[in-house]
């Protein structure tokens, strides 16, 4: 008759403990692929955009007439005016409010209201991130994703020529009252200012 044998009485004896590589032999390190980090990166940005768009299309009209209801227009030589006042940037039209104070439910913000006219004969783009902030403690800002109306927040894209774009754009309040708003989105030219 047949002897029941130990179980694994026939299979080979290891070591206990860690496998020791053969002397000389380096364990290489599995090196992590960073494609997933970019495109996860990627995919954040426009949920970001997304967002703040609100999924609403905006105010985007067609200009009817621009010196009806305007005010003085100032030009671009002079890069500076005072809130409301509309400046010239070669056929860009630009106006900003004043900034008022947004919702504080995260933080402190303030909120101001721009206008992008086009009156070239080309596509413009536009963005809340060509907007810096400088408050009276000379601390500038860049614009956050919070504070205001989602409804009403600039969002980014291409204005046509002829069209108009009004949107929110709200900045983190510092220790300082809001001084200065100034456009900066032209990669070659000086910012243009209102105070």
């Amino acid at each position: 008759m047949n002897q029941p044998q130990p179980p694994h009485s026939g299979a080979p004896q290891y070591p206990t403990g860690a496998y020791q590589p053969p002397a000389g032999y380096e364990l290489k390190k599995k090196k992590r692929k960073k494609w997933p980090f970019v495109l996860g990166a990627i995919a954040l940005l426009f949920v970001i955009i997304g967002v703040s768009n609100g999924g609403n299309s905006g105010s985007t009209s067609t200009a009817t007439d621009p010196a009806a209801s305007a005010p003085a227009l100032s030009t671009d030589s002079g890069n500076s005016a005072a809130f409301g006042t509309p400046i010239d940037r070669d056929g860009l039209v630009l106006t900003v409010t004043r900034p008022k104070p947004g919702d504080s439910t995260i933080r402190p913000t303030v909120c101001t209201t721009v206008t992008y006219e086009n009156n070239t004969d080309q596509p413009v783009n536009f963005n809340a991130l060509d907007w810096k902030l400088t408050d009276t403690a000379g601390v500038q800002v860049n614009t956050g994703f919070l504070g205001g109306d989602a409804s009403k927040t600039l969002s980014a894209g291409t204005l046509n020529p002829g069209g108009t774009k009004t949107g929110q754009v709200c900045f983190d309040r510092g220790a300082g009252d809001p001084a200065e708003v100034a456009y900066t989105g032209s990669l070659f030219g000086s910012p243009t200012t209102w105070q």
